[in-house]
């Protein structure tokens, strides 16, 4: 949980740059990568960096990736035997401040710590296949993008806008923010067919 772990996904990449990431997001790679995660170390750091993911594209990651694939939701303190919308209903009745990481709202993890400027965000996709301005390498990362899936009925819908205001609103703007990254040199800035 973000108050129990301060310094986990503060990474201070090397000397001059410290990056922010966030579970199903691209942390593995970078944790992988570089070994420390310091809260003080990296707000020393004179370049500073938040690697933000599309909101639903990053809880689909979770659903899918972690959820469906593997059926471990108890080890993760989700509720068993649910579909999407049992999954969504679920999220709306916890606290985001104190939930399992991997569906902490990003804003959630950075409130009351540091707020990025426009500068200092970018999103993951963008991170991982455009030329960045970096001065670290970048670790290797497997984007798995996603849609809406196709087994949304009504009543998912009706959860998603419930999940929407219980923290995905807050961090679409942070990923809308994100797309304009003026830390962005290259790639194709009108490629957005998916989040």
């Amino acid at each position: 949980m973000r108050t129990k772990q301060p310094d986990a996904y503060w990474v201070p990449v090397n000397q001059e740059w410290g990056v922010r990431i966030f579970p199903r997001a691209g942390s593995t790679s970078f944790r992988d990568k570089y070994a420390g995660q310091n809260f003080k170390e990296f707000m020393i750091r004179d370049h500073k960096l938040c690697i933000v993911r599309h909101p639903w594209s990053r809880l689909m990651s979770v659903w899918y990736g972690m959820l469906r694939k593997t059926g471990a939701f108890d080890s993760y303190g989700f509720p068993e035997n649910v579909d999407l919308t049992g999954f969504l209903e679920w999220i709306v009745n916890q606290d985001p401040f104190d939930i399992d990481p991997h569906i902490t709202p990003m804003w959630a993890f950075m409130e009351g710590y540091w707020e990025p400027l426009d500068h200092q965000l970018i999103t993951l996709r963008d991170f991982y296949t455009t030329k960045t301005k970096f001065t670290f390498p970048k670790p290797q990362h497997h984007l798995n993008m996603t849609e809406y899936p196709k087994e949304m009925d009504e009543a998912s819908f009706a959860a998603f806008d419930s999940w929407m205001e219980w923290g995905g609103k807050r961090d679409l703007k942070l990923f809308n923010r994100a797309k304009k990254s003026p830390l962005v040199t290259g790639g194709n800035r009108d490629d957005r067919r998916r989040p």
